[in-house]
């Protein structure tokens, strides 16, 4: 376990989050709430936390989503919201930045990886498109490494994203989500032109000028990004790559003796990705894109009579049936993503659903379920029209207390219908050109809204539906959600994703996704691992491939490893440390939780003060848990506190350090890996609101003078 106490992680990928009493004042840099979804080109979209299953909704409280990107109909361009009218700065909507993503690279000294490279190119194209100078794009990345290390989905108590902006305040920064990389380069960038107009010719340095705006009281924290920003900056904005040593992404490589792929950057391993109507839930494939997008699935009679089947209850004379409805509506033009869709005559629901899905190359059974977890839209029994307002829960943004306020213009049953599927539309087109917060590959999503502070979990997306999902609803459902449904969990669960998942199954079957197995405590997807560490002892393994042959193992692809080590080798003293170092990777994305972990795996932490206030929350490792289950996967039990595992006996010279050898600090244990182009590397849980990574040894503060040796005396596997 971790003692507890503050410290900067001035070097290395590790950027400072500094809160709670070092936190000189509140950052000016606000944002939208989590607690909400968003609308057709919004940023998170879709059921709130609150709302259990189907069987559960109030009928007069339909599930709710928030425009936190400019919300749009199908019939009306995203509107562009206007800087304020400042010489320099011009109008520009985040929505249309666009870019062929990097390599990673080291620029300065700072290796980036290919997913802060990709948060550097849309801090610059924003600048751009703003028409502001390269000066302002140094000075936001610059920021953005300090206060995120460029991850837009950091969340450090209250703060959030890119630039760690903080809720909304005094009607500023409301435009967009804090985790919407472009928006939240957008506001920061507005708040820079606005707070000091004269930025590009300010005297002061860069760091100076960035806590005009971020008011964080630790500006001078920026300064060591500042190199790396001059020189990474120019080559995005010229297209050059001239400033910076650029890294190739890694090649998938095959193990000695295993006939097994590496999984490269943002690849599941489909190994136990069989899905089928009894799948359990995968929080990275809930659905496939062969399911999601199958305009085939369902005739306009087949519709018809799933219908009147889930709609039996309702009375056979009320209009509002949704059997009964009888719709009327113009042709709807074309759109940038759908058809046209024909226009309406007394068209049943049935004609309307088939209609819209075929413009816009979406699967009814999914417009079908949605229509069921958002307003439990198929089986009222007494319905009126005005259930039908938001009947999809699109374009109705969350008011501050959570209640809905719906725009009107996008009310009724066929503006809900035909906007819900431009959108769906909308995202399959734009995830794959990186506007969202989510696409395929590892991010960290959270239980619930982050005002309950329930924090987050390491998913691995395997493919576009599954991320549009996310988008529209930002949470994964924890354990208590999973066992309970159709019911509810507890405070930290979420129901959107759950209900969308499981009442697929209930109406048709197979969505394509989802593992044949049911999922583990806090929901953390199976991944096989390559080689016979799984059977070494009955503990867990974690969601990450890891691939090692006798005693070499192979960093893999992943958010939490510095570029320049993905694909390198860990040579370990024996094949039993080489097992055990690789279990422990598989780890890698794992939330730190105060107290929690331990040799059979990760668990719920404890809730503490100083940022662990909700970790009793969490499932994950603390420093001295991740620690102690490498060494019992080797087969050693070490003592359960930092403290007492850096042990005076088990010293050894860092001369003669090995790979599996502890790391110690004041009050912080880690595991080294090996020396990788001169510098020492470590496997570390950090802190609480961060994940199990690789860091360079000493990034934050000062190792030992030696280090620890458990594995002395155990024998190769």
């Amino acid at each position: 376990m971790r003692t507890f106490k503050w410290k900067l992680r001035l070097a290395g990928l590790v950027a400072a989050l500094v809160v709670g009493l070092l936190m000189l004042s509140v950052q000016a840099m606000t944002g939208n709430t989590q607690a909400t979804a968003t609308a057709c080109g919004a940023q998170a979209v879709g059921t709130t936390a609150a709302q259990p299953a189907d069987v559960t909704i109030p009928p007069a409280a339909p599930t709710t989503v928030q425009a936190l990107r400019g919300a749009a109909s199908a019939t009306q361009p995203v509107p562009t919201i206007p800087v304020p009218t400042i010489a320099g700065a011009a109008a520009f909507n985040p929505d249309a930045v666009t870019f062929t993503p990097a390599a990673g690279g080291t620029f300065a000294g700072v290796t980036l990886t290919a997913d802060q490279m990709k948060m550097a190119q849309t801090i610059v194209a924003v600048a751009q498109g703003m028409k502001l100078t390269v000066r302002a794009a140094r000075i936001a990345v610059a920021v953005s490494m300090q206060e995120s290390t460029l991850n837009p989905n950091a969340v450090n108590q209250q703060f959030v994203g890119l630039f760690q902006q903080s809720p909304p305040g005094a009607g500023i920064y409301t435009q967009y989500s804090r985790t919407d990389p472009a928006g939240a380069a957008w506001m920061f960038l507005t708040q820079l032109v606005t707070r000091v107009p004269g930025y590009d010719t300010d005297s002061r340095q860069d760091y100076q000028v960035g806590e005009v705006v971020q008011e964080s009281g630790v500006g001078q924290n920026v300064i060591q990004w500042q190199s790396m920003a001059a020189a990474l900056v120019p080559t995005l904005w010229t297209g050059s790559t001239t400033a910076g040593t650029v890294l190739a992404q890694p090649a998938a490589a095959t193990a000695a003796g295993t006939g097994v792929a590496c999984t490269a950057a943002y690849t599941v391993s489909t190994g136990n990705r069989t899905g089928g109507a009894t799948a359990g839930w995968d929080p990275g494939n809930i659905i496939s894109d062969a399911t999601f997008y199958n305009t085939a699935a369902m005739t306009v009679a087949q519709i018809g009579a799933f219908v009147t089947t889930q709609d039996a209850a309702c009375s056979g004379t009320n209009p509002w049936c949704l059997k009964n409805l009888k719709l009327t509506y113009p042709v709807q033009p074309a759109s940038a993503y759908c058809k046209p869709i024909p226009a309406g005559a007394g068209a049943s629901a049935a004609q309307a659903i088939w209609d819209a899905a075929q413009a816009c190359g979406i699967n009814p059974q999914v417009m079908l379920v949605k229509l069921q977890t958002e307003s439990q839209g198929l089986d009222r029994a007494d319905p009126t029209e005005g259930n039908y307002a938001a009947a999809w829960g699109w374009n109705c943004p969350d008011a501050a207390n959570g209640s809905a306020n719906c725009d009107p213009a996008h009310a009724g049953f066929v503006n809900q219908l035909q906007g819900m599927s431009n959108t769906w539309a909308k995202l399959k087109a734009t995830i794959p050109l990186h506007q969202w917060n989510y696409g395929v590959g590892t991010y960290n999503i959270l239980w619930n809204t982050e005002n309950t502070g329930c924090g987050s979990g390491s998913v691995n997306i395997a493919n576009i539906a599954t991320a549009s999902l996310y988008v529209y609803t930002p949470y994964q459902p924890n354990a208590a959600s999973l066992a309970a449904y159709p019911g509810a969990g507890d405070t930290c669960s979420s129901y959107g994703n759950r209900n969308f998942f499981r009442m697929f199954q209930k109406y048709f079957g197979d969505t394509g996704g989802g593992l044949v197995a049911a999922q583990p405590a806090g929901g953390a997807q199976q991944v096989a691992l390559t080689g016979p560490v799984q059977t070494a002892t009955g503990a867990a393994i974690g969601p990450v491939p890891v691939t090692f042959s006798g005693n070499s193992v192979t960093i893999p692809a992943n958010p939490h490893v510095p570029a320049n080590l993905v694909g390198r080798v860990i040579v370990a003293p024996n094949a039993k440390v080489a097992s055990a170092l690789a279990a422990g990777l598989t780890w890698l994305g794992t939330p730190y939780s105060w107290g929690g972990g331990g040799a059979a795996g990760p668990s719920l932490g404890i809730c503490g003060p100083n940022g662990a206030e909700n970790d009793c929350n969490i499932v994950g490792f603390d420093c001295s848990g991740l620690t102690r289950y490498i060494a019992g996967k080797y087969g050693v039990a070490i003592p359960q506190i930092s403290g007492d595992q850096r042990d005076p006996s088990k010293a050894v010279a860092w001369t003669a350090a090995q790979p599996g050898d502890l790391v110690g600090y004041s009050g912080h244990v880690t595991t080294f890996i090996g020396v990788y182009d001169g510098i020492r590397m470590q496997l570390e849980a950090p802190d609480s609101h961060h994940f199990i990574q690789i860091t360079p040894v000493g990034n934050a503060e000062t190792p030992d003078n030696a280090a620890y040796r458990y594995w002395a005396g155990v024998a190769a596997a």
